[in-house]
């Protein structure tokens, strides 16, 4: 009887009208620190001043940058990521038109800002030949021949590199970075950044280049781990 009351082009207010007290299930979290939240059911439309919020993880680079102080808990439900299976798209495209409907924030929003800040100008690295080598390597791994868009990669180094978030125009956090993908020059050609040492950044350049290149790497019989590992050994004499 209540949602008649409600028109239909308004979802999200009938089910508001509806299930005025709905929960939804949140991950613990944000962060690592002792402040962070527990594993909640929390209230999806408490008007409190301050209460915090359910969100959905969208964005990994956002969510590892999340702090309690924000007013956002990550949630553990209506979470499923995009699939070539059938089955799991459907649920991820059920997902998608709850989250749509019941005004749920996302991290992926353009109106949370994720900057990076360097410090120090970039300088071209001895190693770009050696980055070069790797990627001729995965490639081969994979049973590809070497496109232009990773053969055209410069490795970059810089004093340091931040990543800050910033919420809803609010104060912003910021979090220590050591590797990061740059622009492209006039001549088309991509960068990647480091700040460190080789056993600072190898990790983070290890993912950039997994998450960039996710095709190549679901192409290889196996993880290349052994060709990953080169990525310490860029600065070697």
């Amino acid at each position: 009887e209540e949602s008649k009351k409600v028109p239909l082009k308004d979802p999200k207010l009938a089910l508001k009208r509806l299930v005025p007290n709905l929960k939804l299930f949140c991950k613990e979290g944000p962060g690592l620190s002792k402040d962070r939240f527990p594993a909640r059911w929390l209230a999806l439309w408490d008007k409190e001043a301050g209460a915090v919020k359910p969100m959905l993880n969208d964005d990994s680079e956002k969510a590892a940058m999340l702090t309690p102080a924000q007013g956002y808990q990550l949630l553990g439900v209506l979470d499923h990521p995009e699939s070539r299976f059938p089955s799991l798209a459907r649920l991820e495209a059920k997902d998608r038109v709850l989250i749509q409907t019941l005004g749920i924030a996302r991290l992926g929003d353009s109106a949370l800002q994720l900057r990076t800040r360097i410090t120090g100008t970039p300088k071209l690295m001895a190693g770009t030949s050696r980055l070069k080598v790797v990627f001729r390597l995965l490639w081969r791994s994979a049973g590809r021949v070497l496109k232009d868009e990773a053969n055209d990669i410069r490795l970059l180094k810089c004093d340091a590199i931040c990543r800050e978030l910033e919420v809803n125009g609010g104060s912003s956090t910021g979090m220590e970075a050591f590797a990061v993908w740059g622009d492209a020059n006039s001549q088309g050609e991509g960068a990647l950044l480091v700040a460190g040492d080789p056993d600072d950044y190898a990790t983070e350049l290890e993912e950039l280049v997994e998450a960039k290149f996710e095709t190549l790497f679901r192409a290889c019989p196996s993880r290349p781990t052994k060709v990953l590992r080169l990525l310490r050994h860029l600065e070697n004499e």
